[in-house]
């Protein structure tokens, strides 16, 4: 089990828990408008986690 590393897993886990909520609050029809918010604030934050999901990988870090 070398190089395995629990961040990777709750990463992960966190970007599909924030993009399934977000993408069921934001496809309810007839939603409030706190529903509206919190469903693009999760989306926000599951576009973070993707962020931090590619920053994995080697070639996509930032030069500095």
């Amino acid at each position: 089990m070398e190089g395995f590393n629990v961040s990777y897993f709750m990463n992960g886990a966190a970007f599909m828990f924030f993009g399934y909520a977000s993408f069921r609050l934001l496809t309810n029809k007839p939603r409030s408008r706190i529903q509206s918010i919190l469903g693009m604030i999760l989306a926000f934050w599951a576009l973070l986690e993707f962020k931090d999901i590619l920053l994995y990988f080697p070639s996509l870090k930032p030069n500095g």
